[in-house]
This record gives structure tokens, C-alpha cells and sequence, in this order.
């Protein structure tokens, strides 16, 4: 941490832990799959995406959690874990900015296949780091 920072924080409004930003995002995915496709929701919608980017931003500039790295069984595989949270998430950040275009805009179809898309790379990140 940058000197005068609490452990664990990385910049302005950057807090929490990267559990605290993963259980941000799941939460929203969740609401986000029963309101995603209601045009009336928009306001709604664009809420819990910019939550679901915040999480995302949070926790890819955290420290992968040490229980993540501890199946590695050499430094160039935690170097690589490490890699992959990070890309996962910048990848991430990317389709919900796609996302929150697509519901602005109005497109509750392709908003809809978009979220699916994001759905499907949050399962493939968590499978890449062995989680469940």
C-alpha cells in the first residue's frame, strides 16, 4: 500500500476486499437476471452494472487472495493465477461497459445476450481459479 494507506486499499474509493467486491457482483448478477430484460428497470439496471463495475475494479486492483494462490505449486504458477485474475476481470470490466451501453440505449435484447455473455465469463473465471 502507498504510504498512509490502510493495508489492503490502492487508491481513492478503492476499499474492501476482493471477497467484498465478488459478493457485490454476484449479488447484482442476481438481481440483474430477473430485471435485465425490463425496459422499465432501466434506472435500476444501470445501478447494479455500475455496482457489478465497481466490484470489478476493486478487486483487480487487489492482491489475488491467498487462499486462491495456495493449491500452486511453484512461484510461476502463482504468477500465472495472478495473470489470469487480472485479465479475467479486465475482460470483464470491458463487457459491462458494453453492457451498460446496450441498456442506456435502450437494446433489452441485446442487453439480455450480453448479460448471458457475462454470466458465462464470471463462471469460466471462477472455474480458472478453482473456485466454486
Amino acid at each position: 500500500p502507498r504510504e498512509g494507506q490502510p493495508e489492503g486499499r490502492r487508491g481513492p474509493g478503492a476499499g474492501g476486499s476482493v471477497e467484498a467486491g465478488m459478493k457485490a457482483m454476484n449479488g447484482a448478477v442476481r438481481q440483474l437476471r430477473a430485471s435485465i430484460e425490463d425496459p422499465a428497470k432501466r434506472d435500476e439496471n444501470l445501478k447494479l452494472i455500475n455496482d457489478m463495475q465497481r466490484g470489478a475494479v476493486i478487486s483487480k486492483g487487489l492482491s489475488v487472495p491467498k487462499e486462491m494462490l495456495d493449491n500452486a505449486k511453484d512461484d510461476a504458477e502463482r504468477t500465472a493465477l495472478a495473470n489470469t485474475f487480472r485479465t479475467g476481470l479486465i475482460k470483464l470490466t470491458r463487457a459491462l461497459l458494453d453492457l451498460e451501453e446496450l441498456v442506456a440505449a435502450g437494446k433489452t435484447d441485446d442487453a439480455k445476450a450480453k448479460f448471458e455473455e457475462i454470466v458465462k465469463m464470471k463462471d469460466a473465471g471462477h472455474e480458472a481459479m478453482g473456485m466454486k
